[in-house]
């Protein structure tokens, strides 16, 4: 049975010499099949270029659409309505900003994070709070502190606020100060393995 499939094995190989083809070698492909090919990868090509051109005009025009309506709106003393468009403005753009970049969910506390690695960030979409959680430290906060207070307490966002913010890992302290700000209060800590720090993604 081996001798026989041996024997199978060398006819193939010498039909495909016969052939004028060595093992593996892929046969030339013909010209027209070629240029059709060919001819859809410029297509592909030029497809997607005139797509990202079309899409930044349209970016453009949104955010000069929304701007005239913030200044109409200030214009008109309607400071709220004009303060409401120029938040829709700056998330549209922290958005596009971070275009490609995942965006975690407020996970509450970042103790999940404990083999991050000091320098590392990641981006959260977090509400301020005040309240509702625990936390330790002043400017650098302790794993286990609750993020959206961390994010009060460093004054990057107000109560209630909602927005992508960034969160950078430091290394561990010997001790974390409290102290009260923008509302919120925390409390002091000894030592501790890993820190984090909250900063406010620009537009």
């Amino acid at each position: 049975m081996r001798k026989l499939r041996r024997t199978a094995a060398a006819l193939f190989i010498t039909l495909i010499m016969v052939a004028g083809l060595a093992p593996g070698q892929a046969q030339a492909l013909p010209p027209e099949a070629d240029k059709l090919i060919k001819e859809y990868e410029a297509f592909q090509t030029e497809t997607k270029r005139k797509m990202e051109e079309e899409l930044a005009s349209k970016w453009s025009k949104l955010l000069a659409d929304l701007q005239a309506i913030q200044d109409d709106l200030t214009k008109k003393a309607d400071l709220d309505g004009a303060l409401a468009v120029r938040q829709a403005i700056n998330k549209l753009k922290i958005t596009q900003k971070l275009k490609g970049k995942p965006i975690l969910a407020d996970p509450g506390t970042l103790i999940g994070y404990d083999k991050a690695r000091p320098g590392e960030e990641v981006f959260v979409r977090v509400t301020g709070r005040t309240s509702g959680g625990s936390l330790w430290g002043t400017g650098l906060y302790t794993l286990d502190s609750n993020l959206g207070m961390a994010a009060v307490h460093a004054g990057v966002l107000k109560p209630g606020q909602e927005s992508i913010v960034k969160v950078i890992f430091a290394p561990g302290q010997t001790s974390y100060s409290g102290s009260d700000q923008n509302g919120v209060r925390s409390s002091p800590w000894g030592a501790y393995q890993l820190s984090y720090k909250v900063e406010m993604v620009s537009p």
